[in-house]
């Protein structure tokens, strides 16, 4: 019985791992950061508050290889790696829409959804 606790638990990394790609796939290929910067920001936006949003929430950042002026590769200063680390950590950040912690809107909507279920 301990074995196969042991063993579906060590089955479940890959496919924790696995889920993240496909979030950081839908969220970041699929969504260009310009057109996430003007939804936040309005359709009025001009090019330098856009520029200014994508480098304030991490948008600038290539998404998997990082190339320095030495020519190698950093793989700590990319999209996917922020992503990945800040997941697996629990560190959600803020809300590109509204700036609001994530944290905190997982909590306030935690206690109507419990209560529906139960």
């Amino acid at each position: 019985m301990g074995a196969y606790i042991i063993r579906r638990l060590l089955l479940g990394i890959p496919t924790v791992l696995g889920v993240l790609f496909l979030l950081f796939a839908l969220f970041f290929w699929v969504a260009k950061p310009e057109y996430i910067a003007k939804k936040s920001l309005g359709e009025k936006a001009t090019g330098e508050h856009i520029k200014e949003w994508i480098e304030d929430h991490g948008y600038h950042y290539p998404k998997f290889i990082n190339v320095n002026a030495s020519g190698a590769g950093i793989i700590t200063e990319t999209r996917i790696f922020r992503y990945y680390r800040d997941m697996l950590t629990f560190q959600f950040g803020r809300s590109d829409f509204d700036d609001i912690d994530i944290v905190y809107k997982i909590r306030k909507g935690m206690g109507p959804s419990l209560a529906l279920t139960v």
